[in-house]
């Protein structure tokens, strides 16, 4: 049985989706290697995209409306032409022509997604906080898994940071760097590096948080874990029990159906 979480025809909605799809899910793992000679043109977040509007985090229908919406922003980094693709293909970008720009809108793409999962992993815990001090025992879980994410993001953010130099450096627009067949192979696998830091996804091991990719995939296992005591100890919302075990969540702003 999978969970079900996004906007569906416009409406935050969440279902349960009966049947075996672990196979499945795997075969949507290992992202296209593909990417373009010419800078992707395909339109990315911005800044301000990945910035919660002021008032989000006041109510509990707004804060999960913005962080499913900002779980899918984030996510299409990750697909193909999403701006990320040359560094699983290094030697093609060190091939390109235009590898000094292909690498220019790589080292944009890497800040905007760092920005927006931060802005992910801040919007987290201030969800959290509408519980208020609840002693709830699930909010307890989450809040002690929190504590270790956010100073195990804030390493991961400067490995990428001294990876996106060490990429960047022997290629600079107008300028002919030569390094030698070592420097070459040491350059090769910083790509790869940095590829893994960003994207390698691993969910027996997310608790390590080992890639960005990891660290989206915690917060939204923790934002809809998060959705029921959340709602309750706000005393926002409701929750009803029918025999048959359905979970109806009625959120001020939208309604939740699991």
């Amino acid at each position: 049985m999978a969970l079900a979480c996004a906007r569906f025809n416009g409406t935050p909605s969440a279902f349960l989706v009966t049947g075996e799809f672990t196979g499945r899910l795997a075969s949507h793992r290992c992202l296209s290697s593909a990417f373009s000679d010419v800078p992707s043109a395909q339109a990315v977040a911005s800044r301000d995209d990945l910035s919660p509007p002021e008032g989000t985090f006041s109510q509990v229908a707004t804060a999960f409306r913005w962080l499913t919406d900002q779980n899918a922003r984030l996510l299409a980094f990750f697909a193909p032409g999403g701006g990320l693709d040359c560094l699983a293909n290094p030697i093609k970008l060190s091939m390109s022509a235009q590898r000094a720009e292909i690498l220019a809108v790589t080292q944009d793409n890497v800040n905007l997604l760092i920005l927006g999962a931060q802005a992910m992993l801040d919007g987290y815990q201030a969800f959290l906080q509408l519980a208020g001090s609840s002693r709830f025992h699930e909010l307890k879980l989450l809040r002690d898994e929190l504590a270790l994410l956010i100073p195990r993001f804030e390493t991961l953010k400067q490995n990428i940071k001294s990876g996106l130099e060490s990429v960047a450096l022997p290629i600079k627009a107008g300028e002919e760097v030569q390094v030698s067949p070592g420097r070459f192979h040491q350059w090769i696998e910083g790509c790869h590096q940095l590829h893994r830091r960003l994207q390698a996804f691993c969910p027996e091991i997310a608790n390590c948080v080992q890639s960005v990719h990891n660290l989206i995939y915690l917060l939204h296992r923790g934002f809809v874990r998060a959705l029921a005591p959340v709602t309750l100890a706000s005393g926002q919302g409701k929750i009803s029990r029918s025999i048959k075990q359905n979970l109806d969540f009625r959120v001020s702003g939208f309604s939740l159906r699991a």
